[in-house]
């Protein structure tokens, strides 16, 4: 079987669509920065597929280590060891949305 079959192919090619805002606790200019849209592979992880944009907001911040960095998704905060899929899909399974829906 091809890597580029089936679900496995889907899984390993996919994407998922992301929003980095800065925290509006960290916000040192007078306006919040826009917020920067990526689209990450699933199989990535967050820290390490989102450094541009987090070096993007680093000069809006009030933080200026990349220790204090963290992610979270509706106030909660998320795992760094987990592929950016894995966290889509635990997301979505936290909020009852199904498998069959779209979310962007």
């Amino acid at each position: 079987m091809n890597l580029n079959d089936g679900a496995q192919g889907l899984s390993w090619h996919g994407q998922i669509p992301c929003e980095i805002n800065l925290s509006s606790y960290d916000v040192v200019d007078l306006a919040a920065p826009a917020p920067i849209h990526l689209m990450l592979p699933r199989m990535s992880y967050l820290h390490a597929a989102a450094s541009e944009a987090v070096e993007a907001l680093r000069g809006s911040s009030l933080t200026s280590t990349s220790s204090a960095v963290w992610f979270s998704v509706d106030k909660q905060p998320q795992r760094f060891n987990l592929p950016v899929g894995v966290l889509f899909d635990i997301h979505q399974l936290k909020n009852g949305v199904s498998q069959n829906s779209q979310t962007i």
